[in-house]
């Protein structure tokens, strides 16, 4: 007679094959807790290395006091070799002069030397209006490159349509002091002229700075001046796009 039914054997296997079974969920759950020690280990040694950073961080790394013999302003890195400025901020300086950079917010700080490459040739007037903020603009080249080859250059965006209370963030070297602010555009033509007119804080040496966009980090603008009198606190940035159409006119490449 036969019987029909589990043998103590096939009992048995079936048995072992559910204990294992049962045991993978266990030891992944043990895998998935212990990766962040495992990556924060290797992460330690040097060995792990993240390509990551915060977006705000690599605005602030971008961005450089520039020393002169007469004083102190901002300039931005826009490529791997060439930085913007302000024409004002090197007025004193000879094309093909070098100046000193200190890139203050990269870990570690980066001193460095750059070249005045361009810088345009509108005479300052003794008294500046509007229409000078217009060119106030300057390229710089690196000396050596290779010391800012870790730093990200800043995207460059579009002035055109940017509407009135358009949240922005100014960062820049106020008296050699590192410094990043927030505010509005207040209005996007002061006086006829295609100039961004905002609320952000700036003092001397904020001049060259770039005007960034909040919303998605590009730069919209570079801080060339502010207004006096009744208008105390207003300040200026010229516009990227007048700032690229000015550099093509005059065969000037910052790429």
């Amino acid at each position: 007679m036969n019987h029909i039914g589990i043998t103590k054997e096939l009992r048995q296997k079936e048995e072992l094959k559910l204990r294992k079974r049962s045991s993978i969920p266990s030891y992944s759950f043990a895998i998935i807790s212990l990766l962040p020690v495992l990556i924060y280990g290797l992460y330690a040694m040097g060995l792990f290395k993240t390509t990551w950073k915060d977006p705000l961080k690599v605005l602030e790394e971008a961005t450089s006091l520039i020393s002169t013999n007469s004083g102190v302003g901002t300039a931005f890195l826009v490529s791997s070799d060439k930085l913007l400025t302000a024409r004002h901020v090197v007025e004193d300086v000879a094309i093909g002069d070098v100046v000193s950079l200190l890139f203050e917010m990269v870990e570690p700080q980066i001193s460095t030397n750059a070249i005045l490459e361009w810088r345009d040739d509108t005479p300052l007037p003794n008294n500046v209006d509007l229409n000078y903020f217009l060119t106030d603009v300057a390229v710089l080249r690196l000396v050596d490159p290779d010391a800012v080859m870790d730093v990200q250059p800043l995207s460059l965006g579009s002035s055109d349509d940017i509407p009135n209370l358009t949240k922005i963030i100014a960062i820049g070297y106020p008296g050699g002091d590192y410094s990043i602010t927030e505010g509005s555009i207040n209005s996007d033509n002061i006086e006829g002229e295609e100039l961004f007119k905002l609320d952000a804080a700036s003092n001397p040496g904020n001049s060259g700075g770039p005007i960034i966009a909040k919303e998605d980090h590009t730069v919209i603008g570079m801080l060339v001046g502010a207004k006096g009198g009744d208008q105390e606190g207003e300040n200026v940035a010229n516009k990227i796009n007048n700032i690229l159409s000015l550099l093509e006119k005059n065969g000037v490449e910052i790429e």
